[in-house]
């Protein structure tokens, strides 16, 4: 799991893959897949938000801030399916832009050409 160590707006916490190599503005936390996924939905979720902006008035969010950051006692027993859903819509949405690594065409085009009358 990573974050933004400056950001001017909300923290935003997102996962990566296995191998992908983070860098010194991109904070990391390392654990088993399950935990980081139920972390993930706990750490985007508003409350969270709003104590990361308690403790952290800055636009810095740095790894102690974060550690700080109370997480429910029942995190164990939170559901991961509706966060790997929302990761995977977002991941979706994220491949639709040309940035993307898994780009491969856009949605647009799609329905330009579905809605372009035939021609004999």
């Amino acid at each position: 799991m990573s974050w933004s160590d400056i950001s001017s707006g909300a923290p935003s916490f997102r996962s990566f893959p296995e191998g992908f190599i983070h860098g010194n503005k991109g904070n990391s936390l390392f654990g088993a897949s399950l935990l980081l996924v139920r972390l993930l939905g706990v750490m985007n979720a508003p409350c969270a938000t709003v104590i990361l902006e308690a403790l952290t008035p800055t636009m810095t969010a740095s790894v102690g801030d974060v550690g700080k950051t109370p997480i429910p006692d029942a995190l164990a027993d939170l559901p991961t399916s509706g966060i790997e859903a929302l990761v995977a819509t977002a991941q979706s949405d994220w491949d639709d832009s040309e940035t993307s690594w898994n780009f491969s065409s856009s949605p647009l085009v799609a329905v330009a050409q579905m809605s372009r009358p035939e021609t004999s």
